[in-house]
């Protein structure tokens, strides 16, 4: 009886160690990040008679997110990304038709993006990770503000924002469960309702046109990106 009891005290001892030794799940992870927003599709087109021509450059994005495991292998992430993409030249001088230089303020593209969605992370070696995500949510759009003038020609448009459902995908490798870096792809239709002026001048005439309407331009975004992971 004496040993049996002795051999459940050192199981039980030995068991509690055993979960002593045992990393503490983490409840919630948080997560920031920052590095290029690439314009794809129509988003990144310059010609200025494609209706849902964006025109936008090369530009940044950055964000902060919030992950929380449900299962070993599966969290849920919820993100907010702010990406920003300067008017392209090449579409102001599609406008005009005219391949002179443009002066004035061509402004930027902002886009935010609140989504959320599941992270599949396994793992691929002792020291990293790969992780696979689908995420959902809005994308906030704001066009560019253009105070343009090419030779006798000008055009202008207020910056106005609108709207959508917007949705993507991504995937990315995670080095000592701190710094994550990803490819991330993500697109929205926002519709706004846009008001330009256009006005050509030359000797002893003046000319004004004016275009308003609604104008479905995605906000199709692919993002390269380096954070860490508190």
């Amino acid at each position: 009886m004496r040993i049996t009891l002795l051999l459940l005290a050192g199981l039980l001892i030995s068991r509690t160690s055993m979960a002593q030794d045992q990393p503490t799940p983490r409840k919630f992870n948080i997560g920031f990040f920052g590095g290029l927003a690439i314009p794809v599709s129509d988003f990144a087109a310059k010609d200025y008679y494609n209706v849902k021509a964006g025109g936008a450059n090369l530009g940044f994005a950055f964000g902060a997110e919030l992950g929380v495991p449900i299962a070993p292998v599966l969290s849920w992430w919820s993100s907010a990304m702010f990406s920003f993409n300067g008017l392209s030249e090449d579409y102001i001088k599609s406008a005009f038709g005219n391949s002179g230089s443009v002066s004035g303020n061509l402004g930027t593209w902002t886009t935010i993006w609140p989504v959320t969605g599941l992270r599949f992370t396994t793992v691929v070696s002792p020291t990293i990770s790969l992780s696979l995500s689908g995420q959902v949510g809005i994308v906030f759009g704001t066009s560019p503000d253009v105070n343009a003038t090419q030779g006798g020609s000008s055009t202008t448009s207020p910056s106005v924002s609108a709207s959508a459902f917007a949705y993507g995908l991504g995937a990315g490798l995670i080095f000592g469960e701190r710094v994550n870096v990803t490819a991330r792809y993500f697109t929205g239709q926002p519709s706004y309702k846009l008001k330009i002026t256009t006005v050509e001048s030359g000797p002893g005439f003046t000319s004004t046109y004016e275009t308003e309407g609604t104008f479905d331009i995605p906000a199709s975004i692919f993002q390269l990106l380096v954070g860490v992971i508190l």
